[in-house]
């Protein structure tokens, strides 16, 4: 039997780049790279999770919720307001009008002068629960619409050597932390060196990428495929 949550998905492009010492070294790097690169995410059972619980609705963005260190989720006005996607192969609408897309972090993201970290921010459905049959739609009266936060691992890093949010050379060596089964993932934050659950989260903080949580890089992965 397949261990889905250790089974790597080899899904990965190769690189050349020189090394401090002038040494020529290769690389691998599992797709999506962009920012939230990590081949420790891309397993047999992560594959699954983005076929079957994602977000479908456009222009859902992760911005600043205004007080420290509140982020707020943007909505689409297009078609049905809200949110909709799919969890466990479920159909879910968040209605606009009845909720609030908000979400305070815990102190769990706080930082030292020599570490960083990420912090998945989740939507989390609720309406599944024990051996109950899943509701044939998952409504706004079957889920709990505050944002929800995963708190991935402190790394380390020189003494306030990432100051910012964008810093990709550091953040891209930072697993994106993993969601549980009834989470869909919307966004997250880079937490930089020194921050502490007191201090806003700026927009520089905040990603909404839906290829990096969501999909795989197919173009990187198959740029010229042989034909039979």
């Amino acid at each position: 039997m397949v261990d889905i949550l250790h089974v790597m998905v080899q899904g990965a492009v190769s690189a050349q780049v020189s090394a401090g010492d002038g040494q020529v070294v290769d690389t691998m790097t599992f797709q999506p790279p962009a920012s939230a690169a990590s081949n420790l995410a891309q397993t047999e059972a992560e594959l699954l999770r983005r076929r079957f619980t994602y977000v479908i609705s456009p222009s859902a963005t992760l911005i600043s919720g205004g007080s420290a260190p509140a982020v707020a989720l943007t909505i689409t006005t297009i078609g049905p307001s809200g949110i909709w996607g799919m969890c466990q192969g479920q159909p879910f609408l968040f209605s606009a009008a009845a909720n609030a897309f908000s979400g305070s972090p815990t102190s769990a993201l706080s930082t030292t002068s020599s570490q960083i970290r990420k912090v998945l921010v989740c939507l989390e459905v609720s309406g599944f629960g024990g051996s109950a049959p899943a509701a044939s739609s998952l409504t706004i009266s079957a889920v709990s619409s505050i944002l929800k936060f995963v708190y991935g691992s402190a790394m380390n890093t020189s003494a306030m050597a990432c100051t910012s949010g964008g810093q990709f050379s550091y953040f891209d060596q930072v697993p994106l932390p993993l969601p549980n089964e009834n989470q869909v993932p919307v966004g997250w934050i880079n937490v930089v060196n020194s921050f502490n659950s007191g201090l806003g989260l700026a927009n520089s903080h905040l990603f909404s990428d839906y290829r990096v949580f969501q999909g795989y890089n197919l173009s990187a992965m198959f740029p010229s495929r042989v034909q039979p």
